[in-house]
């Protein structure tokens, strides 16, 4: 059987009205016949035959009468003639665009690097400028393109000019004897602080801008999975009684909830740590009394109906041997539960181990013991990237790599005495080290491998080593670290990425 090209239909209409009723008999259709009088027709007409070079229809518009090209204004930050950058920060670009029939699209360009596209308005491009490798002076261009095909284009020129890599910003500090139990990044690039007593916001400058008081003591605080904060502690009015609040991004108190019967009714219980999991379940490590022997239990908490599940419980001695005392809670990119564990000899000798449990408690593997290290200090930080816990390695701060299955991938030594807290960021780890009598703790980042970016000491003007106990890591990168001076003062600090 012999092809036909299919032709369009408005050209089959045209070579009807040319006269193709030759090319019925009956009530034949001769198909070649009726193909040669629509190109004949088409011929005639001064058209082109479809098969022939490009298709009217796919042909580029023309300028409509009248048309003018587009009116864009290229704005950074809302300004367009933006400030000297001398901090890690976002950099919004916006245009601003008018045009008699309508814009099709706007490209946002870093010098001649394409950022981002728009087709609706408002139109906007977003991107970091992370460090001092960012110094130096940028040519930011917006390009309009409206729906004719007219284009115009509008450019500032951005003149960044940061420290290097590593450096303290400011220092804030808190009152003696005020308890603060972590920190999380804030709002506008600030710091959000929980302490025992209260919720404090600090901003990027440094500034306390305000507080929410807390009913109950805090022991606990730990991130959800929509930038917010939820705060946990033991009601000191009622044995047993789980408190925590929930508080946004901006730290503002969204509800304060209270889980009646979490421990025992008598001899109450003390929250190790706390982190969020699948489904929003709050997953938690507590210690307390159960027949009369201290026990250490791993506990779920809906996020709607506070219903607790307990996932594992044990003894925490079997006559005079250890079996682990819960330090730290994380959850797995598959939702699995991964605690850091320690067993203590006495105050100068323990060891640590990783543990990863299934759903409902089910404890898959644990990992090999670490060597003797300072007490209480096991940071643990998980991702697709593996499973890593810190502490102290033959005296040396250190980080242990794991696999999905348990086995160390990678051991890698630190500056500092022990490790307190690490967070990570893709594929970078963050972490912060104490320091001893004769080496400064440091603050630091470093590839999930090991790899070092950069460090710098974190007792900066100070006589004595402080005690840091948490960090947070900003959008842009910037690094807060919550650490004790040696007068009981909370301290908070920021470093530039």
């Amino acid at each position: 059987m012999q092809k036909r090209h299919l032709h369009s239909l408005p050209a089959l209409l045209l070579s009807l009205a040319a006269g193709p009723l030759a090319c019925f008999q009956g009530d034949d259709l001769d198909l070649d016949d009726l193909a040669e009088a629509e190109t004949e027709a088409l011929d005639e007409d001064g058209g082109e035959d479809p098969d022939e070079g490009e298709h009217p229809a796919l042909e580029a518009p023309a300028p409509a009468e009248g048309d003018t090209t587009p009116e864009l204004t290229l704005l950074v930050n809302g300004s367009s003639t933006p400030e000297l950058v001398r901090s890690a920060t976002e950099l919004v670009m916006s245009a601003e665009v008018r045009d008699d029939i309508g814009v099709e699209r706007v490209e946002f360009y870093l010098g001649e690097e394409l950022v981002e596209t728009d087709t609706e308005a408002p139109y906007e491009a977003r991107l970091v400028a992370p460090d001092a490798s960012f110094n130096g002076a940028h040519a930011l261009v917006a390009v309009a393109y409206d729906e004719a095909a007219n284009t115009t284009e509008d450019a500032i020129e951005l003149a960044v000019e940061m420290p290097e890599t590593g450096t303290l910003e400011w220092v804030y500090e808190g009152a003696p004897g005020e308890d603060w139990v972590g920190v999380f990044p804030g709002p506008d690039g600030g710091a959000l602080v929980v302490g025992r007593d209260r919720l404090l916001r600090v901003s990027a400058e440094g500034e306390a801008l305000s507080s929410w008081d807390f009913p109950y003591p805090i022991s606990v605080a730990t991130a959800d999975h929509g930038g917010g904060i939820i705060a946990l502690g033991a009601n000191a009015g009622t044995a047993g009684t789980l408190f925590f609040s929930r508080f946004d991004a901006d730290g503002i108190v969204t509800s304060v909830q209270l889980v009646p019967e979490f421990g025992d009714v008598e001899e109450g219980f003390s929250i190790t740590d706390a982190a969020v999991g699948h489904n929003d379940r709050l997953m938690i490590a507590a210690l307390s009394s159960y027949a009369g022997q201290e026990t250490a239990r791993l506990s779920s908490v809906t996020n709607t109906d506070e219903v607790v599940e307990e996932w594992h419980r044990y003894q925490l001695r079997e006559g005079e041997r250890s079996l682990g005392a819960p330090a730290r809670v994380a959850v797995g990119p598959s939702g699995e539960i991964f605690m850091t564990v320690e067993f203590a000899l006495d105050s100068d000798s323990a060891w640590g181990q990783v543990r990863r449990y299934g759903q409902g408690g089910y404890q898959h593997w644990y990992s090999e013991d670490a060597q003797p290290k300072s007490s209480g200090d096991l940071a643990l930080a998980v991702n697709e990237h593996g499973v890593f816990a810190g502490g102290r390695q033959e005296g040396e701060a250190a980080i242990r790599k794991f696999d999905e299955l348990g086995e160390q991938l990678g051991l890698y030594y630190l500056d500092g005495e022990a490790l307190t807290a690490m967070e990570l960021i893709d594929d970078e780890l963050v972490y912060v080290t104490r320091g001893g009598n004769s080496v400064d703790g440091v603050v630091g980042r470093m590839s999930v491998d090991g790899e070092p970016r950069w460090s710098v000491t974190t007792d900066e003007g100070l006589a004595n080593p402080s005690n840091p106990e948490d960090l947070a890591v900003t959008r842009v990168g910037h690094v807060y670290v919550l650490s004790e001076l040696d007068l009981g003062a909370p301290r908070l600090a920021r470093f530039h990425p």
